[in-house]
């Protein structure tokens, strides 16, 4: 019997385009809180507040 050869597809992508283009939104808008929030106390007072 001639042995069994198996021919490989086309490697398919575990994870599409729209799906990291998701994550590195998803990071840009936390990391955009993180930028923000160390400054809103410094803000506020300044304004007036607390």
């Amino acid at each position: 019997m001639p042995a069994a050869t198996t021919t490989a597809g086309p490697a398919t992508r575990p994870y599409t385009a729209g799906f990291w283009l998701m994550c590195l939104s998803s990071f840009l808008f936390f990391a955009s809180f993180n930028l923000l929030l160390p400054e809103l106390p410094d803000h506020l007072t300044r304004l007036g507040g607390g």
